[in-house]
Order: structure tokens, then C-alpha cells, then sequence
């Protein structure tokens, strides 16, 4: 199963359930969950907001919240990386990201964020981003200077500091999930609403991951700026970007910048359907070598709701196809490579971190087999888009090499995901899945079959 070898090759797991994609500014109605916690708002819930979730003092004019994300999972492994790491491993994951925020009269705020990260068993390497112990993730401050513009207060936001990122199903910019630590970027973010409408402006330096405490620095040979929209036209939800990504040395090139221009548009049919369509371009240039990049990815998501049946069964197609570099000797670099996609390759999320090179197709059931318990069992087939690519990991180390036989079906990917609400805060959860490799894999050392399996509990508060 390809999300069982990716989520060991990639360093992914199934993403908590309970949060979701947002449009960037969106306002989050009380009780409802924001996918980043900096955008949660309790101050409309009054007295019913859980405890130490809206915290007011003199009379009103500084406010506080608090709260944690925290995840406990052991997982099991067969020849992991596509048999890379042959035999069986078995893992303890831990990962904790506490947080507060303080208000001041509403026009001021300072908001931090701590995470720790540690793994227990592993025989595998544990890169930073699966073993940090205690790391600033956020800390930034922000203001709001819609007034100053004659405009309402919040129509206008600043935010200086460390901050994590996350826009629309996260196929170009999301966090990190799972037993990965979710990523953050050092600098500045403009927040603006009108309307309908919220835009973001921003420009970001990289962090880099450290093993040690509180060690994670700028990393000025990584830069990312853009624009993101996200709004409403005709009753159907569009987000518009264009990102600038520059980095000093990328798999063995220097000096390369890549631009990213897109448009995604979701929104609902009738009372049981449901969609999500992405396009993005990639353009850009290696200037050491004078290449230059050209690529384009799209996919989407259908999805249709059986309320009536038992279990309320959402038959769910996904699917995305990302260009892959046909012929790697010119001077121009094909393969689409995202700035910083999440690593999850199902649940809404659609591009495997490393170079893309990959088109699929995911076909899922979601069942609610009880009140509290969902169900989702999934098959997923994936397809390498150019023979003469490579396949990446996480950190951009080929699986297999470019001119890696003339297959293309890297494989066959069953599984099965299951969530317990066990209250408004713990989850338990459940993943087992099977890898069947394809004819990309024959007469290499790889051609193995792969399993995995996770039990784990996750909070939210």
C-alpha cells in the first residue's frame, strides 16, 4: 500500500480528523475547530467557551487562550521505504505542541507555541523532524490596523515573527502531519479582508529542524514570499496564489527560483455533493546553470453523500497528476516540486514532499459506523508520470534512480482508517494498510511487498 510505504518513505501518518482546511482569514464559528490553533476565535462563545479557552481581565481589555495538540502512536513497519530498510520495525511516537495567546485590547497580540518531538524503538535513522525535544514552533506577534484604514479593526492584520502556514486542501503550502512535526517560517504576514475576500501577503525564511533543544535557526538559504486570495464568486469558494521559492542548493542545484501560479475552486451540488478542483503552473530557472523549470500540476476531489443509508456512506474519487521531467539531459527541468506540501498523500491533501513525478487515483468509502467511531477504508493506485525520473522520499533521496527500467505502475495501495471520539478532546485512532508494488519495481532490489500499522491517541484543547 503506497500510503503505508509513503507514510514510512515520507515520514506521514493519518492527519487528525478533527481539523480542517480553511480560507485564510476565515472565522471560526464557536466550537468549531481551525485548522491552524492561532486562528481559533472563542470570544463569541461568552461563558460557554471551555475553560481557559477566553480568559478576560480588566474589564475585557486583555484577553488569553490556551491550548495542545499532543499525539501518542505505536507503529509497526514491514520493509519500510520500499524495502530500503528490509524487515520489520516498531516505533513509539510522541509529539506535544502547547500553546498561548494574550490580547490587548484587541489591537495587540502575542502568540507562542512550543513543540517537542521524540521517537523510542526505532532502528531507522530519526531525522529532526521526527526527534526535537522542545523547540520554539511559533512565536509572533500581531496587530490590528483596520481602523487606522477606515475599515474594521480585524479587517487588517500584521503578524511578525515565527509562524506556521497552511492554504486551502494544502497541495503547495501546508503544515506537516502526523509523526512529523508540523513546519513554521521565520517573518512577516499581512492580513487583509474585504468583503467576501481575505488576502494574505507574506515573506518567509525557512527554519531548520534541530536534534537538541531549542536549537531550530533561520535558514536564509530558503526564502518564500507570495500572495494567497481566497473568497467567494457565484456561490463557489476560489483561492488565487502566486508564490515565489527561492533556494540557495536543491538536489545538488544552486541558486534556484521557482514561481507558482494557481487557482483551486470547491463548493457543494445539491444537498450531497461535494468538489474541489486544482490547477497550479510552475515556472522558474536554475541560474547557475541557466536551466530553466517549466511544470503544472492538477487534481481534485468528488465526493457524494448517502445520508439515508446506514453508516451515512460518502463515496469518495480523488486524484492529481504533477509533471515529470521527460528527458533530464536538456536544460530544462520539468518535474513539478512544491515549496512545502505536507507529506500526506490522501485526506485532502494530494503531493508527497520530494520532486512530484507521480499521478494517482484514490477511490474511499468514509462510514460513520457508530456515533463516535468513522470508518474509512480506501484503495489507491499510483502511477510514475515520466520512466526516466526518479522517485523521492521526504528529504529528497531517490527511492529509485532516474532511468530505473521502463515501467510505470509503481503499485497498489489498500488500507484502512478508523477514529474514535472518545470525548470533545481525545481521539483514538487506527490505520492498517498494504503496499502491492508495481512493474516500476522489477529487477530491483526494491521489489517488495510493505505493511504498516499505527495505534495511537491524539488531544486537541
Amino acid at each position: 500500500m503506497m500510503t503505508a510505504v509513503l507514510l514510512a518513505a515520507l515520514g506521514a501518518t493519518e492527519p487528525d480528523t478533527d481539523v480542517r482546511p480553511r480560507a485564510p482569514g476565515t472565522v471560526q464559528a464557536p466550537h468549531v475547530r481551525a485548522l491552524l490553533p492561532q486562528d481559533e476565535d472563542w470570544s463569541a462563545a461568552g461563558t460557554s467557551a471551555p475553560a481557559y479557552k477566553h480568559q478576560s481581565w480588566n474589564h475585557g481589555a486583555i484577553s488569553s487562550s490556551i491550548g495542545l495538540d499532543a499525539r501518542l502512536h505505536v507503529e509497526h513497519f514491514d520493509n519500510e521505504a520500499f524495502g530500503a530498510i528490509p524487515g520489520s520495525d516498531e516505533s513509539v511516537f510522541l509529539r506535544l505542541t502547547p500553546w498561548a495567546s494574550v490580547t490587548f485590547n484587541n489591537r495587540v497580540r502575542l502568540f507562542g507555541a512550543i513543540k517537542h518531538a521524540s521517537v523510542a524503538g526505532r532502528e531507522a535513522s530519526t531525522p529532526a523532524a521526527i526527534d526535537d525535544p522542545l523547540d520554539l514552533h511559533q512565536g509572533f506577534a500581531e496587530f490590528a490596523l483596520g481602523d487606522m484604514l477606515g475599515q474594521s479593526r480585524d479587517d487588517v492584520l500584521i503578524r511578525l515573527g515565527r509562524q506556521e502556514l497552511h492554504y486551502g486542501a494544502g497541495r503547495l503550502l501546508a503544515i506537516r502531519a502526523g509523526r512529523i512535526m508540523r513546519d513554521d517560517y521565520d517573518g512577516a504576514l499581512v492580513r487583509y479582508r474585504h468583503g467576501t475576500w481575505v488576502t494574505d501577503a507574506f515573506g518567509f525564511y525557512g527554519v531548520e529542524d534541530g536534534n537538541d533543544i531549542f536549537d531550530n535557526g533561520t535558514d536564509d538559504s530558503v526564502s518564500l514570499s507570495g500572495i494567497y486570495s481566497s473568497g467567494t464568486l457565484g456561490g463557489v469558494a476560489v483561492d488565487l496564489y502566486g508564490v515565489r521559492w527561492d533556494r540557495d542548493q536543491i538536489l545538488g542545484r544552486s541558486d534556484v527560483v521557482r514561481h507558482f501560479a494557481g487557482a483551486r475552486a470547491s463548493g457543494t451540488a445539491g444537498e450531497h455533493w461535494s468538489w474541489d478542483v486544482e490547477a497550479t503552473i510552475q515556472f522558474g530557472s536554475v541560474e547557475a546553470t541557466d536551466e530553466d523549470i517549466r511544470g503544472f500540476q492538477i487534481g481534485g476531489r468528488v465526493a457524494r453523500a448517502f445520508n439515508d443509508l446506514p453508516g451515512r456512506p460518502t463515496p469518495t474519487l480523488e486524484g492529481l497528476y504533477t509533471t515529470g521531467d521527460s528527458n533530464p539531459t536538456d536544460e530544462r527541468i520539468d518535474t513539478f516540486l512544491a515549496p512545502q506540501a505536507s507529506g500526506l498523500v490522501y485526506e485532502d491533501v494530494t503531493q508527497p514532499l520530494g520532486p512530484g513525478n507521480l499521478a494517482w487515483v484514490k477511490a474511499s468509502v468514509p462510514l460513520q459506523a457508530a456515533e463516535r467511531l468513522r470508518v474509512t477504508p480506501y484503495v489507491h493506485a499510483y502511477w510514475r508520470v515520466e520512466s526516466e525520473d526518479a522517485l523521492y522520499t521526504l528529504f529528497n533521496t531517490p527511492l529509485l534512480p532516474a532511468n530505473t527500467g521502463d515501467g510505470d505502475f509503481v503499485g497498489l495501495d489498500v488500507g484502512i482508517n478508523a477514529r474514535l471520539a472518545l470525548t470533545n478532546h481525545l481521539a483514538a485512532f487506527a490505520y492498517a494498510g498494504h503496499f502491492e508494488p508495481g512493474d516500476v519495481f522489477t529487477g530491483t532490489a526494491r521489489d517488495v511487498s510493505s505493511g504498516n500499522a499505527i495505534l495511537g491517541l491524539t488531544y486537541r484543547y
